[in-house]
């Protein structure tokens, strides 16, 4: 649900989002990535959690944080 609020924009602290960010990052690479099933990661599962990631990872303002 937080990837949600993030998303569309009820979260838009960005001292909140770079600190959350490693989190997010460990939580996706360390137990999604390796865990996810292949119907999990192709299909809308876990869709806004994916859309996060990637805007985050791809932020350069989220460098500063890890």
């Amino acid at each position: 649900w937080i990837s949600l609020l993030i998303n569309k924009h009820q979260i838009k602290d960005e001292s909140l989002l770079q600190y959350l960010y490693p989190m997010i990052k460990d939580h996706y690479e360390g137990t999604f990535i390796p865990c996810a099933t292949d119907h999990m990661r192709k299909e809308s599962e876990f869709k806004q959690f994916k859309i996060l990631y990637e805007k985050l990872r791809t932020n350069p303002n989220m460098m500063n944080s890890e």
